[in-house]
């Protein structure tokens, strides 16, 4: 498995590339604002002859999703997202305007439920329900690999940060149900596990435990 990290839009989101040793590639959150964002990415996956088999998003904010429609037209892939998340994903437009970042094109209006499980290639992904940032944020969880010593690896959105959890102050947000999260589906997976947050850099679960002051 190999993981690319790109760092794009205002806000400094992480869009994560996961690919097999055949190219089978799964996207994580496409954050590409502008075009040079977009040729960027565009540029790595075909110089590498990769194939976009899905496109999974975390949630629905505005940061998240602004490449969702990039995809689509280059690759023909539609977002994967929960349901939980609708009211959000339909009002990108207005995101756009809220956080004063307009959108050159008129924002997808289509996405493919969230299942359970999501089997790509050598990917056999686990959906984690963890609401709290947002009504129907998820996270992804990959178990561990003895056989090629891969570590068990999970994509936290902005449900956990290093040394910090996602606000809750957006409509829809909720500080009590982000820690119920917190507390269910990601403090009872492996110390070992490396996390991959929506923004910042990476840590593990054992790290979290011993520092995060929310936890």
């Amino acid at each position: 498995m190999h993981i690319q990290t790109f760092y794009f839009n205002p806000f400094r989101e992480c869009t994560y590339l996961l690919s097999d040793d055949k190219g089978n590639t799964i996207i994580i959150d496409c954050g590409t604002y502008t075009t040079a964002e977009q040729s960027r990415l565009q540029e790595y996956i075909d110089k590498r002859q990769l194939t976009i088999a899905a496109h999974l998003l975390t949630h629905a904010h505005l940061d998240h999703c602004f490449g969702a429609k990039f995809i689509y037209k280059a690759y023909n892939v539609l977002p994967q997202l929960s349901p939980a998340d609708d009211c959000l994903f339909s009002n990108l437009q207005q995101q756009s305007i809220a956080f004063g970042c307009p959108l050159e094109d008129t924002p997808i209006a289509h996405y493919i439920p969230l299942d359970s499980s999501v089997q790509i290639g050598d990917f056999q992904i686990e959906v984690l329900p963890t609401p709290g940032h947002t009504p129907g944020s998820a996270s992804f969880y990959i178990k561990p690999n003895p056989s090629n010593n891969q570590p068990p690896i999970l994509f936290s959105g902005d449900t956990l940060f290093q040394c910090g959890i996602g606000r809750t102050d957006l409509p829809g947000g909720s500080y009590a149900t982000l820690l119920r999260s917190l507390r269910e589906q990601i403090m009872p997976l492996p110390d070992e596990t490396i996390v991959y947050p929506g923004h910042g850099y990476s840590t593990t679960i054992g790290e979290e435990k011993q520092s995060n002051p929310y936890l």
